[in-house]
Formats: C-alpha cells, sequence, structure tokens
C-alpha cells in the first residue's frame, strides 16, 4: 500500500500514519503489553481504512476538490462505508490529534 500511495497526493500522510502505528506498537511491546490491537491483520485493516477515506476525500489541490470541514468528511465516510468505521477510528485520533 505504501509504494502504491507513494505516487498519489497522500503518500507522504499514509507513511506518517504507518510511523506513527509503528512507533504506538512499539510503546506496546516495549511496557510489555498486550498488542492485540496492532497484529499485522489489524495494522493492514488500519492501513485499508486510510487508504480508502483518503481516497474518498479526493485530492484538495484538485480544481473540482469539495470545501468541507474534515469533521464532515470523516462523518461522511463512516454514514457511506459503515464497515470502515471500527477501523478509521485510529486514523482520525492521529489525524485530528
Amino acid at each position: 500500500m505504501l509504494r502504491t500511495a507513494e505516487k498519489c497526493w497522500y503518500g507522504t500522510i499514509l507513511d506518517g500514519y504507518w510511523r506513527h502505528l509503528l512507533r504506538k506498537k512499539d510503546s506496546l511491546v516495549a511496557k510489555d503489553w498486550e498488542t492485540a490491537g496492532f497484529a499485522p491483520r489489524t495494522l493492514a485493516a488500519y492501513m485499508k481504512a486510510a487508504v480508502h477515506f483518503l481516497e474518498f476525500m479526493g485530492d484538495p489541490q484538485a480544481e473540482d476538490a469539495k470545501s468541507m470541514p474534515l469533521s464532515r468528511w470523516s462523518r461522511e465516510f463512516c454514514n457511506m462505508y459503515p464497515g470502515y468505521t471500527a477501523s478509521i477510528q485510529e486514523f482520525f485520533k492521529w489525524l485530528f490529534p
């Protein structure tokens, strides 16, 4: 996903999110805490949801880009794609600190 995203407008955003997930996982491992929330399959689901959201949102620099607050984008995304609601929450926490 990261290699494909390098060519897209959101490549650096996705790379930053991936690094965040790895740091968070490493901090849990360092504390000897359970890392079930960061198993490889879960990390893949988090990344897939983030890519889907960013593609849903579209390039903000494009001429036909809709001007909406990010919080509204997140609500619309969850309403349109309820299957991603759980996986996208970690991305929203990172995106909207």
